[in-house]
């Protein structure tokens, strides 16, 4: 019985470690991972990173468009339209993980930037 919330490919990972060392320790492990990504401060590197991960699906997909139009067989647009498509999942997935990853560094900006904004009026306030 899975507990954890992953993708497919998490899922083959953490389903070998529970076939190897049970399903307890696949359990922790999947709870170590989320409290890893949880307490990390989000950094621009993270931000531009998963931008950049958006982008390079655009490209694919885009490339996999333009063999499709080039393709002649029936059987090949078949075969490249499922690419597509499959393709076209993962990078809606990676496109709103990284407007969620923005979202949270801006909104992590704004508060900092206000706090530094409070600090000076309590300084400029008191010289």
């Amino acid at each position: 019985m899975k507990t954890y919330q992953s993708d497919n490919m998490a899922d083959t990972d953490m389903a070998a470690l529970e076939r190897r060392y049970g399903a307890g320790f696949a359990q922790y492990l999947a709870d170590q991972m989320v409290i890893a990504n949880t307490s990390r401060a989000i950094e621009f590197l993270d931000v531009k990173h998963a931008n950049d991960t958006v982008a390079e699906y655009r490209a694919r997909i885009r490339t996999l468009i333009a063999a499709c139009r080039t393709a002649g067989a029936a059987a090949e647009t078949a075969l490249l339209r499922r690419q597509i498509a499959e393709m076209r999942t993962m990078y809606r997935s990676a496109f709103l993980d990284s407007r969620v990853l923005m979202d949270e560094y801006l909104r992590r900006l704004q508060t900092q930037g206000m706090a530094a904004m409070h600090q000076t009026t309590i300084f400029a306030k008191a010289a």
